[in-house]
Parts: C-alpha cells; sequence; structure tokens
C-alpha cells in the first residue's frame, strides 16, 4: 500500500527504560480452535502478536483510490495541531491544539494520508475509534471475521483507525480485551502491565482517569523521574499482524506510515 522506510518516527523510543519485544504467534501452526486458548489460556493473558492470520484480507491489497470511491461518506474525525492529543482539551494553558467530534468526508482523511515522514506536520486528521465499516458496508467484502469465538460471543465494538503518519494515541487503558488488525502501514506499540498502573502517573481527573499524564514520545524527566524504570513491551506491528490487548494492559500508539488498523472490543 505505501512505500516502506527504514527511517521511522519512533525510533527514539525504542530500547529506552526496561523493554522487551512482544511475544509471538504464527497462527498457520495453530489451528483456529487452538487460537483462543493459546490467547486466554491463562488467567492472566499477555499481549501477543498474531502472523499469518490476515493473509486473505483483501482489504490489505486495497489502495486509497480505492477507498476514494467512497470519499463522500461523511466520517466522525479528531484534528490535533502542534502533537496534540485528547488530553490537551482538558489543560488551559497547552501551546498543543486538539479538536474532537469533527464531520468530514472521507476524501479529506483520505487526503491527509500522504506520505509525510519526510517532513514534520502540524496538524493532523485522523478517523480515530470510528466504525467505518458499518458507514461503508461495502468494505466487509474485505475484512474477515478474525477467528476467535470470544469476538463472537462477546463483541463490544469494532473500531477503525485511519491516518496519516504521525497519529498518536497517549498511554491509556481500556476495560476491554481487544485484537487490534494492522490493515495498511505500521505502528510503533508500547504496552504496561496494569499492575504498573499507579507508576504511569494516571490523570485524577474522572474524565482521564485511564490516562497517563506522561507523553511517552517525549518524557519530561523532572515530573516523571522514574517513569523510565517501568518495565514494559513494544512492537512495531506491520500490516498483516494483529496484537492481542488484554483488558486494562496500558499502551501507546503511534502511527509510522499512513495507517488502517481495525480493532475489535470484547468483554
Amino acid at each position: 500500500m505505501f512505500r516502506k522506510s527504514a527511517r521511522l518516527l519512533s525510533v527514539t523510543l525504542r530500547g529506552r527504560g526496561l523493554s522487551s519485544d512482544v511475544q509471538r504467534l504464527a497462527y498457520n501452526a495453530h489451528p483456529p480452535t487452538k487460537l483462543q486458548e493459546q490467547l486466554l489460556q491463562h488467567s492472566s493473558p499477555v499481549p501477543i502478536v498474531v502472523t499469518g492470520a490476515m493473509d486473505n484480507w483483501q482489504a490489505r491489497n486495497w489502495t486509497r483510490s480505492d477507498l476514494m470511491q467512497h470519499g463522500d461518506t461523511i466520517v466522525p474525525v479528531e484534528r490535533s495541531h502542534n502533537g496534540g492529543d485528547y488530553r490537551d482539551m482538558h489543560n488551559a494553558s497547552s501551546t498543543r491544539g486538539f479538536e474532537a467530534d469533527l464531520e468530514v468526508p472521507l476524501s479529506a482523511v483520505l487526503q491527509s494520508m500522504q506520505d509525510t515522514r519526510q517532513q514534520p506536520v502540524q496538524s493532523l486528521l485522523y478517523a480515530a475509534q470510528v466504525d467505518l465499516i458499518s458507514l461503508i458496508p461495502a468494505l466487509e467484502e474485505g475484512i474477515e471475521q478474525p477467528p476467535l469465538r470470544a469476538i463472537h460471543d462477546r463483541l463490544y465494538k469494532r473500531n477503525s483507525w485511519l491516518g496519516p503518519a504521525g497519529t498518536i494515541t497517549p498511554l491509556h487503558c481500556d476495560p476491554y480485551f481487544n485484537l487490534f488488525c494492522q490493515i495498511w502501514g505500521s505502528k510503533y506499540i508500547r504496552i504496561y502491565d496494569r499492575k504498573h498502573a499507579q507508576q504511569l502517573h494516571p490523570f485524577s481527573n474522572p474524565f482521564l482517569r485511564n490516562t497517563s499524564q506522561v507523553h511517552v514520545e517525549k518524557v519530561d524527566s523532572k515530573m516523571f523521574p522514574n517513569f523510565d524504570q517501568v518495565p514494559y513491551l513494544e512492537c512495531h506491528l506491520m500490516p498483516g499482524e494483529m496484537l492481542f490487548m488484554p483488558k486494562k494492559f496500558w499502551h501507546f500508539v503511534q502511527a509510522l506510515e499512513p495507517s488502517w488498523s481495525v480493532s475489535y472490543w470484547w468483554t
């Protein structure tokens, strides 16, 4: 879909602190009936990257031009300015900007997905946490239901995440299991065990209590001097790979390339 590059936006993040790589599991080596057992076999499941489970997804071969056929579809988006994120909506002194719940044509998002890795961008448009497949039912043809019985039985929500390189989801946790499926582009994902939650400096604000005050991409070592001592897992999630995320594990996500992901949350 997009040109690969060794020059990744998150190169300065790798190897900082007490890091380990996320465990990987080859889908072809585990029949579908056994995959769920592998992911959820323990009382305390761990993050796992599943490879080879998206080989038959037609959407992996689609291009921006293919999605442009649906360019008139109105989609909800967020817009960040100078690296802003949703935390800045609750910080009156922030010099960064963030707007949520905007509505634009899908074509505007796709046009923003030019390969911008070689130059910084001041404003980013991101269709984040959107059920794009419900808005455009034709997309269902290219996206197969993941082979997990739990998703069939206890699905809470299916989301798409579509946007340019450089989009960031700050360090946070969710109360659901998550299977995060990477269709286009690659993402850097850092994961912290939920047992370290208090060391991640969550906000006391009830609207942000599942979110860390720390900017992982540029840690303020004076304000958070011990943050780099908290152990974590990390991975570069590549096209065609799925990341299983246990509920309440904290994670930070950064798009390294123009990217499309689909996530499945279940209880």
